[in-house]
């Protein structure tokens, strides 16, 4: 994808299509043909390095030549479906080295990004290749200073945050089902399942309000039960997220809960400090979830997406703006100079 400038002066994205559009007639009709030729065997050659599992010195290259055709014709929905299963199968196989699942993620990857509704993905089979990833139940020193798996968890992690919308409408309640069980409030043991949850987890525009509704308010009672800094962090991550998409959710019985633990992310001066301080995520937990150490960006994200106009409220109900104008007189006296923080 190149950029370019418009006759108006304005910036505009020139794909494929805009410069296949732009050929000589008599070439640009023979794409389809050509289409039809190579495409075909280049997928052949792939589902025969997959299959037989004979990666070697095939499978690289196999993937630079899908590339390279990407660049001269935008691959059917139904092509990267095919290839997109093919890849799933080869980040699966324990026999694959880290080189060929990283070249295989990189491609997942890109495919993700883009609409198609053809492709549909186990979030269970993700749960489980993530869960061996990050967690294995043996990891050497040298294994987890290794540049190569290193590249390929960050990899792997961004892949895997675009794969909700793949997900069919039923994989919100088997989520539930599976994770929840495992979520004791307030314990380390559950950071790792909740962190999970808040990755996995359909949020975004094209998740139904009914789906919404089957753990809106039954991740607010969890939290409600115990929360420290780890906790905190990892259900804002999850909040903010559906804020941005769904104006439709109505928040003003969470107003207060929320925006005393807003004030405890703040890192204020004195108790508020302390708090902070009682308890940090581990490195595992940090590397799977990197969202928890931006709070801040993610509080911010999260009072935006609540903002609602003054006629949502009833008479006497208090607003976002409300509860922020009062946080926000609080920081203030708790950051005087000459404040002790409240101790």
């Amino acid at each position: 994808m190149e950029e370019a400038r418009s006759p108006d002066g304005n910036k505009t994205k020139f794909g494929v299509k805009y410069y296949n559009a732009r050929l000589p007639e008599t070439y640009r009709d023979q794409l389809p043909v050509e289409y039809d030729r190579i495409v075909p065997h280049i997928k052949q050659m792939l589902y025969k390095t997959v299959i037989t599992r004979d990666y070697g010195n095939t499978f690289s290259p196999i993937l630079s030549i899908i590339g390279d055709v990407q660049q001269l014709y935008p691959l059917s929905q139904e092509d990267n479906h095919e290839i997109a299963c093919l890849l799933l199968e080869v980040i699966q196989d324990d026999q694959a080295t880290i080189p060929d699942k990283t070249d295989a993620i990189k491609w997942l990857t890109r495919v993700v990004n883009k609409k198609n509704e053809l492709l549909t993905l186990d979030w269970k089979a993700i749960y489980d290749l993530a869960k061996r990833l990050f967690y294995p139940k043996a990891r050497t020193p040298l294994e987890n200073a290794h540049n190569s798996v290193k590249t390929y968890r960050g990899l792997f992690r961004l892949f895997m945050k675009q794969t909700h919308k793949f997900f069919p409408k039923e994989a919100t309640q088997q989520m539930l089902e599976f994770f929840l069980p495992q979520i004791v409030p307030g314990t380390k043991e559950s950071q790792v399942p909740l962190a999970f949850l808040s990755i996995l987890l359909p949020t975004e525009k094209n998740t139904s309000k009914e789906q919404i509704d089957l753990w809106f308010d039954v991740l607010f009672d969890i939290w409600k039960l115990k929360n420290n800094p780890v906790w905190n962090r990892i259900f804002i991550v999850i909040f903010a997220k559906v804020a941005k998409f769904h104006p439709e959710l109505d928040w003003t019985k969470h107003y207060e809960f929320l925006f005393q633990i807003f004030l405890k992310e703040m890192s204020l001066p004195g108790h508020y400090a302390n708090y902070a301080l009682t308890e940090t995520p581990s490195g595992d937990l940090r590397e799977l979830q990197p969202d928890i150490l931006h709070s801040t960006k993610k509080i911010a994200r999260l009072i935006a997406g609540m903002l609602r106009p003054a006629s949502y409220y009833t008479e006497g109900q208090k607003s976002v703006l409300d509860h922020l104008e009062r946080m926000l007189i609080t920081m203030k006296n708790y950051c005087h100079p000459e404040a002790k923080g409240g101790q």
